[in-house]
């Protein structure tokens, strides 16, 4: 099966590109005596090597189809890159109905080390590039807020998680953190898996596999963050030490990681500038990125 994209048409590029990848996975372009077997196989190793596994191996298989048919697209178009809409297609009909996500397919090329994003956030890929070149790390991506808090306590919110407020509100000053349902098992760098588990993303029908990540295992790591503009002609760089995760043992969207900032003010106003999804990794690669942004001809938006 051959992507094909209309220039004429009214219907952007990025869903024309969905409707053919969603209807290659329904059509299962993945041939007989070769893509099932291989998801088959995927499966029994991501089951295998998980500290716990929540969702249906139904479900999982739904989502490594995915992942094995978006791979195969890549490599066909020589594609280094991966988004796609999830909100978008996670309302469709199709997918509700094949009952699978994008998030675990994410969640695996970004631990090959290959950009993969949400929400079609191609600034947010872009940052990935730039942090697995320059620290030849993987890279977590996700919405990225200051946690408010008043007198000492935090004011109730969407995030953080409800049952991280108490510990947070510990040592709530300066405190930020980033969330979504993308992490990988290599966070660390290197080749060794990190322990993992696996869990669903839809509340109510239970589907869509997602990766978890326990970065509580991780608190005082140095941490950098990035995110290039819309018009690509600033970059964003902040760092921050991870305090805690979040979310581990939870399901959908909210796998986190919290960190402290040494501003939380001047990290906000200055992240303002560039949008919500920051990109990360381990270690502190602050100069040099902001010797990348001097190479480039570009402005580097250093949070304190």
């Amino acid at each position: 099966m051959v992507l094909k994209i209309d220039f004429d048409s009214e219907e952007a590029l990025y869903t024309q590109l969905c409707n053919q990848i969603i209807c290659g996975i329904a059509m299962d372009v993945l041939h007989d005596g070769d893509s099932l077997p291989s998801v088959r196989q995927l499966a029994d190793e991501l089951t295998a090597g998980a500290a716990d596994v929540t969702v249906q191996r139904e479900y999982l298989e739904n989502s490594l189809k995915a992942y094995v048919t978006v791979k195969k697209y890549m490599d066909r178009l020589d594609c280094n890159a991966f988004s796609i809409p999830c909100p978008d297609v996670c309302s469709t009909r199709r997918l509700n109905e094949m009952k699978f996500t994008f998030c675990l397919t994410h969640s695996l090329l970004t631990e090959q080390g290959i950009p993969s994003t949400c929400e079609y956030d191609v600034n947010a890929a872009l940052s990935e590039q730039v942090l697995i070149a320059i620290s030849g790390m993987r890279p977590f991506m996700g919405n990225t807020w200051p946690i408010v808090t008043d007198h000492g306590k935090i004011v109730p919110s969407v995030y953080p998680n409800p049952e991280d407020i108490e510990d947070l509100e510990k040592d709530p000053e300066n405190l930020y953190f980033m969330q979504h349902s993308v992490p990988h098992r290599k966070m660390r760098g290197g080749e060794e898996l990190a322990p993992y588990a696996l869990r669903y993303f839809a509340y109510d029908q239970k589907f869509g596999a997602v990766m978890r990540y326990d970065f509580s295992r991780d608190a005082g790591q140095k941490i950098t963050c990035c995110r290039f503009s819309p018009d690509g002609k600033k970059l964003f760089i902040g760092t921050g030490t991870i305090v805690k995760g979040g979310g581990f043992e939870n399901i959908n969207c909210n796998n986190a990681v919290y960190f402290r900032v040494n501003n939380q003010s001047d990290f906000f106003e200055k992240q303002c500038n560039v949008g919500n999804h920051l990109t990360m990794v381990f270690g502190d690669y602050s100069k040099e990125l902001i010797k990348l942004t001097k190479e480039l001809g570009i402005e580097a938006i250093v949070a304190e």
